[in-house]
């Protein structure tokens, strides 16, 4: 996490983010996403932030588990960046106090040649893709690949328009994803 091992959030019953460490801010804007800084988040749905309904009935089912059970939960996970691999898990503790606690901890990141498919400062048009929330593969004619493959499959190198993302998730991290529910 680019100088930072663990980032910290607490959401109440109802989803809504009651609080964010230090870390949240500094990962927002190193990731040119000053819109999810904690001034404009504070307050809101947790599940407002995720576009995609299936990702966001997933999370309400995990919340929905730890809360039932009273287990915390380890879930991995990737957030690339254009010249990263990161690796982290997401920790999700029953509540306290009405709160439950999530703790984003870094586990390993590996260097990566630029990968245009995921720089968030491009300009996008066109096409639609998918990529997993989880392990970040792109859905590209019946596979799930890494981006690095998906930019070749989709001849972005000869391309002027960077197609737009969804986010989904893969068979295999739906295998793993039921596991936990």
């Amino acid at each position: 996490m680019m100088g930072f091992n663990e980032i910290t959030y607490t959401i109440d019953s109802d989803g809504k983010i009651v609080s964010t460490s230090l870390e949240w801010d500094e990962f927002a804007k190193q990731n040119h996403a000053p819109s999810l800084c904690k001034g404009a988040v504070h307050g809101q749905s947790i599940f407002d932030f995720f576009e995609s309904r299936e990702v966001r009935d997933i999370y309400r089912s995990l919340l929905e588990r730890v809360c039932r059970d009273r287990r915390t939960i380890q879930i991995p996970f990737r957030c690339d960046s254009p010249t990263e691999r990161r690796f982290y898990n997401l920790t999700i503790a029953p509540p306290v106090d009405g709160v439950i606690n999530m703790t984003v901890s870094h586990v390993q990141t590996k260097e990566r040649d630029y990968c245009s498919l995921l720089d968030v400062t491009i300009d996008r048009e066109g096409d639609l893709i998918s990529v997993c929330s989880w392990c970040k593969k792109f859905h590209i004619t019946n596979d799930w690949v890494e981006a690095e493959e998906a930019v070749g499959r989709l001849n972005l190198f000869s391309s002027a328009a960077t197609p737009r993302i969804t986010h989904s998730i893969c068979e295999d991290c739906m295998e793993s994803m039921s596991e936990l529910l």
